[in-house]
């Protein structure tokens, strides 16, 4: 009987750390669900909602620090919070700090978990490793996205660390371990390195808008869930493309006469609206205004 005893209560104390964790994810992606309260009545996210969105997976992450699910979701919400509800540029730029080195923290946890360094991102041993690894994708994806995002605000800077050529070839590998993953990302990220980045001899020759073009077709083939494979084929065709013109303007309008997924209100509508507006330059460049 004290045998029993004991081992029910270190059962539960085994236990108790795990169902901690548990409550804390629960609480956090209850936060999640309403970070856009509000935003259909008012067009603003919420800032204080987006900041408790933060907060809970920040507390969750405390309980297992070096968990790179956990990781990455607090990433998501500080992309979130920095990107939609921000006052000011000042402020976006302090959270998207954050966000970057949180992101290469959470590609870090992956890559130690694999047996493998940053330096090992460009091996068969790290595709063959990560194609078994259900996090490496994301984890590589959120680094793109925060350092892609850094690049833009600090452009010399990020030329200056080779940043281009290290999301080239990171997109690359998300593009090799699946093509269709997070509806095409690899082929949505190539295409708009190819067709948006500079070309800079020395530092971005690799630059080549047929291949992105390419890439992003296969994006808009593979997923037309996503309105940003549509939205940057048709930035792409009107930038790069002479007789562009009227294939990016059919993209756009299919863009536009769609509803933002409930489960990404706030970050589809953005799209929506980035469609809405190019096509509007598009009809009143078409009736000489």
């Amino acid at each position: 009987m004290i045998w029993l005893v004991c081992l029910t209560l270190f059962a539960g104390a085994s236990d108790s750390p795990r169902l901690q964790v548990e409550d804390a994810t629960g609480l956090a992606e209850a936060a999640w669900s309403r970070r856009d309260s509000g935003f259909a009545v008012t067009g603003k996210v919420d800032s204080e909602a987006a900041t408790e969105v933060v907060r809970a997976w920040q507390q969750a992450l405390e309980l297992e620090p070096d968990d790179p699910l956990l990781t990455l979701r607090l990433v998501e919400a500080i992309y979130f919070k920095g990107h939609f509800a921000s006052d000011t540029q000042a402020e976006s730029s302090k959270w998207l700090d954050r966000q970057l080195a949180l992101s290469e923290e959470a590609l870090s946890i992956v890559l130690l978990r694999n047996g493998l360094e940053e330096h090992d991102l460009d091996s068969e041993r790290a595709m063959e490793r990560f194609r078994h690894d259900e996090l490496a994708a994301d984890a590589l994806l959120w680094t793109i996205v925060s350092e892609g995002m850094w690049a833009m605000e600090h452009k010399l800077a990020a030329a200056l660390k080779g940043t281009p050529d290290r999301l080239l070839r990171r997109s690359a590998l998300l593009d090799s371990l699946d093509e269709t993953y997070g509806n095409a990302a690899g082929h949505r990220l190539l295409g708009r390195l190819h067709t948006a980045t500079p070309r800079v001899p020395g530092f971005t020759s690799w630059v080549d808008p047929t291949e992105g073009i390419c890439h992003l077709r296969r994006a808009w083939e593979l997923s037309r869930e996503d309105p940003r494979n549509g939205l940057f084929l048709a930035e792409a065709l009107l930038t790069h493309r002479s007789q562009g013109r009227d294939e990016a303007i059919r993209w756009l309008e299919e863009i536009v006469a769609r509803t933002p997924d409930p489960s990404r209100t706030v970050e589809e509508t953005e799209i929506l609206s980035a469609a809405r507006r190019r096509l509007g330059e598009l009809t009143d460049s078409r009736n000489g205004k």
